[in-house]
């Protein structure tokens, strides 16, 4: 399956009730709807537009790109549910008993799928991290410190890095005093 940002995109405007439109002109994006069709024709947006999007949908940006594995189980997922939807319609609106037929072997064959994606999804909650799976991006923690206003420098960066080490020291101080 080419798998491609637009289709997490869609998924989760759709799951939020919202128009691409919408997602993309407001909230803090404040994008062209042209863009929309580039993602849908293959491209990706910029990283300060994923992160200002991930944000929105309060999604990792990894999540949002597709490299996450639940995401892509998510879409495939919901792709097969919008299609039983369909077929679901087509088998109430059959008008012989041959488009009654293929519209119930469809449904059939789509439910075993709905069914394998869900135990897979389920199962991959299960799953304990394994060793050098995804680790969390620069970026992501950047947004996750500073809220995404603005440019993050590299002094702010260090910054903040030196005092993740600080507490990180105090707390093995506190943890060794109390043995």
């Amino acid at each position: 399956m080419a798998f491609v940002f637009y289709d997490v995109f869609s998924m989760l405007c759709k799951k939020k009730g919202e128009s691409e439109s919408k997602a993309v002109e407001g909230n803090d994006v404040q994008l062209n709807r042209s863009a929309v069709v580039k993602w849908k024709k293959g491209s990706t947006p910029e990283m300060a537009t994923i992160q200002k999007l991930a944000a929105h949908f309060s999604v990792s940006t990894d999540y949002l790109i597709g490299t996450d594995s639940a995401a892509q189980l998510d879409v495939a997922l919901f792709k097969v549910q919008d299609s039983l939807r369909l077929w679901g319609a087509k088998l109430d609106f059959a008008e012989n008993e041959e488009q009654r037929a293929e519209a119930e072997k469809e449904i059939k064959q789509l439910t075993k799928e709905q069914e394998r994606l869900k135990a897979e999804i389920s199962e991959s909650k299960k799953a304990p991290a394994q060793e050098g799976e995804r680790k969390p991006d620069i970026e992501e923690l950047k947004l996750a410190l500073f809220g995404g206003d603005g440019e993050v420098t590299d002094e702010m960066w260090e910054e903040a890095l030196f005092a993740a080490e600080m507490i990180k020291a105090r707390y093995k101080r506190k943890k060794a005093q109390d043995e």
